[in-house]
C-alpha cells in the first residue's frame, strides 16, 4: 500500500466515524489527515486530464471558445502559476478554493450540526470527489462553487445567481443544475408557479447540454470504459428509496424532499438516450455530489436516532465504498511521491 491510500483509509475510517457518532474532535482529525491526503496526492504525480490542467498554466490562447466559454477556471488556472510558479503548489490552492467553498455552502444547506458533520465527512471521501481531484479537478470545482450558490440562493438571489455563474463559467455542464437551484429559491411560492418554473428551468438546462454534447465536458469526455450513466442513475434511485425506508415507506415524500435526486434520476434517464455515456456519467456525478448535503438533511428530522445512523451509514457505504471496492478508483491512489 502506497501513503496515498494509507492515508484515503484512515480519512474512510474517520469519516465512517462521523456517520455513526458525528465529533467535532473527529471531524477536525478528519480535516488535518484530508490536507495530509490532499499534499501526498499532489506530490504522487499527475494523472492524464490533471496533466493537461498542468500543462495550461503556463498559457493558454484565450482567442479560442474553448477556453473563451469557462474562463474563470483557465485564467485562474494560469494566475495560481504565475504566483507560485509550481504546477504543486497552484493544485494545491485550488484544493483549498473547493474545500473552502464547498464547506460553506455544506453548513449553509445543514439543518443542525450532526447533518453537517456527516454529510461533509462522506462528501469528502465519496467516489465522485476522489475522482475529481485525481482526474476531473475542473468538474469538481465547479460543483463545490455551485453548492455554494445554493447554500445563499434563498437569502440572496444576488449572490446565489452570480456564484451560479461563476460555477458556470468554470464548467459549462454545470447549467443542466440550474433547476436545483430555482427549486430550493421558489419553495416558499406557490406550488403550481414553482413547478413551471422550475420544469421551464429543467428543459432549458436539458437544451443547453444537448446542444454542447460532450464538448460540453470539455477534454474530460472520455469514458471509463463502462456505460456508468445508469449506475450513476440507480444511485440516485437508491438514495429516495432508501429515504422511503426511513420515512415509513413514503416514496413520494422522499422524492419531494429531495427533489435533486429526483432531477437527477430524469435527467440522467434522459440524456443517456441522445448522449455519450461518458457526458452522461459527468452529468451524473454532478447530481450524487449536490444530493449529499439534501440527502443527510432528508432524514435528520427522524425522531428514533438508531434510524438516522442507519440511513448515514448506509448512504456513506454507497458512496465511499467503490473507491476501495473498484480496481479502477484504487489505482489512482497508487503513485508514489516524486
Amino acid at each position: 500500500m502506497t501513503i496515498e491510500l494509507i492515508v484515503y483509509v484512515c480519512c474512510f475510517v474517520l469519516a465512517l466515524i462521523n456517520c455513526i457518532l458525528p465529533s467535532r474532535l473527529v471531524f477536525f482529525t478528519l480535516l488535518a489527515f484530508y490536507v495530509f491526503f490532499l499534499v501526498v496526492a499532489r506530490l504522487s504525480g499527475f494523472d492524464i486530464d490533471i496533466e493537461v490542467y498542468v500543462e495550461s498554466m503556463r498559457g493558454v490562447d484565450f482567442d479560442l471558445l474553448y477556453y473563451k466559454k469557462e474562463i474563470v477556471f483557465w485564467w485562474l488556472n494560469t494566475k495560481f502559476y504565475e504566483l507560485f510558479e509550481s504546477p504543486e503548489l497552484a493544485l494545491l490552492s485550488w484544493d483549498l478554493v473547493w474545500l473552502v467553498v464547498s464547506y460553506v455552502g455544506f453548513k449553509r444547506i445543514s439543518l443542525n450540526r450532526e447533518s453537517l458533520i456527516s454529510s461533509y465527512s462522506t462528501f469528502l471521501v465519496c467516489f465522485p470527489v476522489i475522482m475529481g481531484l485525481q482526474n476531473i479537478l475542473r468538474q469538481l470545482l465547479a460543483t463545490s462553487v455551485f453548492i455554494f450558490a445554493l447554500g445563499f440562493v434563498e437569502s440572496s438571489i444576488l449572490i446565489g445567481g452570480g456564484v451560479f455563474l461563476c460555477a458556470a463559467f468554470m464548467h459549462n455542464a454545470v447549467a443542466i443544475l440550474a433547476p436545483i437551484l430555482f427549486s430550493r429559491r421558489l419553495k416558499t411560492i406557490s406550488p403550481g408557479f414553482r413547478t413551471i418554473t422550475i420544469s421551464m428551468a429543467f428543459a432549458l438546462g436539458c437544451f443547453v447540454i444537448f446542444l454542447l454534447g460532450s464538448s460540453a465536458l470539455g477534454k474530460s469526455n472520455v469514458s471509463t470504459g463502462m456505460d456508468l450513466s445508469k449506475v450513476y442513475m440507480l444511485f440516485l434511485f437508491a438514495f429516495i428509496l432508501i429515504g422511503a425506508v426511513f420515512l415509513k415507506g413514503n416514496v413520494l415524500r422522499s422524492a419531494v424532499s429531495s427533489d435533486v435526486m429526483l432531477y437527477g434520476v430524469i435527467t440522467v434517464g434522459c440524456l443517456s438516450l441522445f448522449l455519450s455515456s461518458a457526458t452522461v456519467e459527468r452529468i451524473g456525478m454532478f447530481y450524487i455530489v449536490v444530493s449529499i448535503p439534501i440527502l443527510f438533511n432528508t432524514i435528520s428530522s427522524l425522531k428514533r436516532s438508531s434510524n438516522r445512523v442507519a440511513f448515514r451509514v448506509l448512504s456513506f457505504l454507497l458512496l465511499a465504498a467503490p473507491v476501495l471496492l473498484f480496481s479502477s478508483s484504487r489505482n489512482m491512489l497508487q503513485s508514489t511521491i516524486s
